[in-house]
């Protein structure tokens, strides 16, 4: 699952920006980081502009509310509408429009505004309506439940999501616990029936069972509300006042569901915010790696669809922006640069290729923070194992060469030093000297016994 999701980030992520013109103003403005930030600022304004207006306009429609009610509503309707149409015309085919998550949500909302802000109050002056003929000829709660639509513009803020990634990881945290705090709340309410059982038996015919745990139900909300939740102590207290059998039933009530199941709860939350963390990170780690390392490669005239030889990737690491890129992500391209050789044997040895995944997959796996696993030292184990026997095989190789050549020369050496013993024997025989025009004729003459022998430095 790790692999899929790490390979589903490596593909090209989704970015509304592919969709626009290339040129134009309205790309332009879309694309520009000022107006997602003037955006953002004016959707934080807006919603705590919200409150004011609840508190202080009680007008059903915006022609009867005070200037400045005015002059906001239409500001903000103004600009988001003129913000949502920058958008729809930075679209090279408009009905991409359609298939943006966040271009179909604020069309929604901009088209609620525009009808809530401009349509009505112009439907109304064209009919030469007022606001006392609307309360006569509709129920004033049936406005105030459409004012309520207004709680619709608060959702903007999930534009701050994009923003903040931190939010992301917060929400997706408490998302994923929802499973284990419901395990823990199911224990809470399992402890809190028995304990309400047995107080309710125990207290009976005392005035404080009477006030506090009547029946099982109200036992039960007195535990949840008064023992659970901060402020135990004045129940504590008057369960002493009335018995010290109450008072121990109580402190073991606390002890074990407030402070105990708390605090394994606050626990087992940390943990799951820690992991989600810690998964969200490397998840944007990769997806900024992915598309940083596709635009280098397209910059470089490397294509992100052809595998890699061993050559290019060499030369792919020696390029500045790519240095750069790996040393940010804590790769070491040097160590990266040495391996590549038993990398590329190792894909061999497999049948595989260094397409764009798989270098992906080798650039994160190389980084220097990474946790060393079993299957690591394995891997390691593996190729040190691999070096050594090539090691071994190619010194073995060496060795039988030169001893080949070294039993050549011996076996010359020796014809030679055969040869050179047995002449002196073959012309005793004939009789005959061979010529010689190096060797000097008195060096045999000179002897008495008539012998002939090698000259002293032939032997």
């Amino acid at each position: 699952m790790k692999q899929k999701a790490r390979q589903d980030l490596v593909k090209p992520q989704y970015n509304v920006f592919d969709y626009y013109h290339k040129k134009g103003c309205a790309q332009f403005l879309a694309k520009h980081w000022l107006l997602e930030y003037i955006t953002l600022f004016v959707v934080c304004l807006n919603t705590i502009w919200i409150a004011i207006d609840t508190d202080l306009n009680n007008a059903a429609i915006i022609t009867a509310a005070d200037i400045q009610f005015q002059i906001a509503e239409n500001f903000f309707c103004a600009y988001f509408f003129v913000e949502l149409l920058i958008r729809f015309l930075a679209f090279a085919n408009k009905r991409h429009c359609l298939q943006d998550y966040w271009f179909n949500f604020d069309l929604l909302l901009v088209t609620l505004m525009v009808a809530e802000t401009w349509i009505v109050p112009l439907i109304f002056n064209l009919l030469r309506l007022n606001e006392q003929d609307l309360a006569n000829a509709v129920n004033i709660d049936f406005l105030r439940i459409l004012r309520l639509v207004r709680i619709l513009r608060l959702s903007r803020m999930a534009k701050l999501l994009r923003a903040v990634p931190e939010l992301v990881i917060i929400i997706k945290g408490i998302g994923f616990a929802a499973r284990s705090v419901l395990v823990f709340f199911l224990l809470w309410t399992m402890i809190i029936y028995v304990f309400a059982i047995v107080l309710r038996q125990t207290t009976a015919g005392y005035d404080f069972g009477t006030k506090r745990f009547s029946t099982v139900s109200h036992a039960m909300v007195t535990l949840f509300l008064s023992g659970i939740v901060p402020g135990q102590a004045d129940l504590v207290d008057e369960a002493g006042y009335a018995h010290w059998a109450f008072w121990l039933i109580l402190v073991f009530f606390v002890l074990l569901a407030s402070v105990t199941i708390m605090y394994m709860l606050v626990g087992v939350l940390v943990e799951v915010m820690t992991v989600i963390s810690s998964t969200e990170k490397e998840g944007m780690t990769v997806s900024y790696v992915a598309t940083s390392l596709r635009a280098i490669m397209h910059q470089l005239n490397y294509s992100t669809e052809v595998p890699l030889s061993q050559r290019e990737f060499r030369q792919l690491l020696r390029e500045e922006e790519v240095d750069r890129l790996l040393r940010d992500i804590g790769v070491d391209v040097v160590a990266l640069a040495d391996t590549a050789e038993v990398i590329y044997e190792d894909f061999s040895k497999h049948g595989m290729s260094m397409d764009f995944t798989n270098l992906m997959d080798t650039i994160l796996n190389l980084r220097g923070k990474n946790t060393a696993t079993v299957k690591d030292v394995k891997e390691q184990s593996r190729v040190i194992k691999s070096v050594v026997q090539q090691t071994l095989q190619s010194n073995g190789t060496k060795v039988m060469e030169e001893f080949q050549i070294l039993r050549a020369e011996l076996a010359l050496l020796r014809e030679e030093a055969l040869r050179r013993v047995l002449l002196p024997l073959e012309t005793e025989e004939t009789g005959q000297f061979p010529a010689r025009s190096t060797s000097p004729p008195s060096t045999y003459e000179d002897r008495e016994d008539g012998l002939q022998s090698p000259i002293p430095d032939e032997q």
